[in-house]
């Protein structure tokens, strides 16, 4: 009785997960999140923490980021649901660079099971007043100029 319990238990459980993965895939859900949402990181002496507002992450790409302006150097890296979700990988946007920046992130391998749509932000610090501006993306559409 107990192992018909345990196997009927365990086979529900399967079905269930299995379940879950078939609406994930097929939810129709966007493939990604490509519009660009202006930035604009303010580092004060006394508190040189700052982070883009949240946005909502559909695919595994990198982060986007296009930095138009900035008048020191300062360091960015991925975050999620406000934990860092870099794996290790911190960038270094130095003064006055203008270009792109490709993030490495694990948002969506750290979201429940791997299945989510996580919230996500840049976050960025420098020890010094400052500012950098431009643009940014939570997915990275490689066809993308």
């Amino acid at each position: 009785m107990i192992k018909k319990l345990i196997t009927t238990l365990t086979l529900i459980l399967g079905l269930s997960l299995s379940a879950i993965g078939i609406m994930h895939a097929y939810a129709g859900e966007p493939t990604g999140n490509y519009a660009d949402s202006k930035y604009n990181f303010r580092f004060l002496k006394g508190n040189p923490y700052d982070e883009t507002k949240s946005r909502t992450k559909f695919n595994k790409s990198y982060y986007y980021m296009f930095n138009t302006e900035n008048n020191t150097s300062y360091e960015a890296w991925a975050r999620s649901h406000g934990k860092d979700v870099s794996g290790g990988h911190y960038y270094t946007i130095k003064k006055n660079y203008y270009g792109k920046k490709l993030l490495y992130n694990l948002a969506v391998e750290k979201s429940l099971w791997g299945l989510g749509t996580p919230s996500v932000t840049i976050g960025a610090k420098k020890n010094a007043a400052g500012h950098a501006n431009g643009v940014w993306s939570p997915d990275y559409d490689p066809n993308s100029p």
